[in-house]
């Protein structure tokens, strides 16, 4: 990816043919916890931000969800879901969290919070992340 923005509110509708792909992936890794409609809502009603990365000529090549969580005592920037075309993160990662952490303390939040699947420990302990716990699940039959 070449270059990583946050789309701005006036202009989701127009990209979201686009980024449809992107977030339909990322819905896939919620494990059925989140649909296309509510990801799309929240980010139409300005709970969540949509951030999109493109390629040289403007081809949108993947997409990433974040909220900016209002906790008790201070605000973090959470980013929620996000999925790219095959190894375009490599290219854009120092570019993506120097993003996140611009727009995280333009917006007066403490960090930066995440979950993800154990492999996430090699891209974000490059960025400073630290594991502070893991999520495990356990399905019940037919629930």
């Amino acid at each position: 990816m070449q270059r990583i923005f946050i789309v701005r509110q006036g202009d989701v509708v127009g990209t979201l043919p686009a980024v449809t792909p992107w977030l339909l992936k990322a819905v896939e890794w919620t494990g059925g916890r989140r649909t296309l409609d509510g990801i799309v809502r929240a980010i139409l009603n300005g709970e969540n931000q949509l951030w999109i990365g493109t390629d040289t000529e403007g081809v949108v090549k993947g997409a990433i969800v974040t909220k900016i969580e209002q906790h008790e005592n201070f605000r973090m920037l959470h980013l929620l879901y996000g999925a790219c075309e095959d190894n375009r993160l490599a290219e854009a990662e120092d570019e993506l969290y120097k993003a996140y952490e611009a727009f995280a303390r333009h917006n007066q939040c403490a960090g930066i919070e995440t979950t993800g699947r154990p492999g996430w420990k090699k891209i974000l302990g490059r960025h400073g992340y630290t594991i502070k716990s893991c999520v495990y699940e356990k399905r019940f039959e037919g629930a």
